[in-house]
């Protein structure tokens, strides 16, 4: 199963996955500053790390893919 940005989002901070809670933490995630939402080894264990570090390590942190088939995402 691949998972999307918004579902790593709502994973991170245990929320159900939908639309509002995408909206709403993507939010706090803009207000956080920099960092970026991304995963080590495991994408259901997604980290927030700075985009910097994130582009000085890329064989380290891998980012989520911004979108993904519909049938993936129950509110579209």
């Amino acid at each position: 199963m691949e998972i999307s940005k918004d579902q790593a989002i709502c994973m991170f901070f245990y929320v159900e996955y939908t639309e509002e809670n995408v909206m709403k933490y993507k939010k706090v995630l803009e207000d956080f500053g920099d960092v970026e939402i991304c995963y080590n080894t495991d994408p259901k264990q997604p980290i927030l790390v700075t985009e910097r570090k994130i582009h000085e390590c890329p064989l380290v942190y891998r980012l989520y893919p911004a979108n993904i088939s519909s049938e993936n995402q129950p509110w579209i």
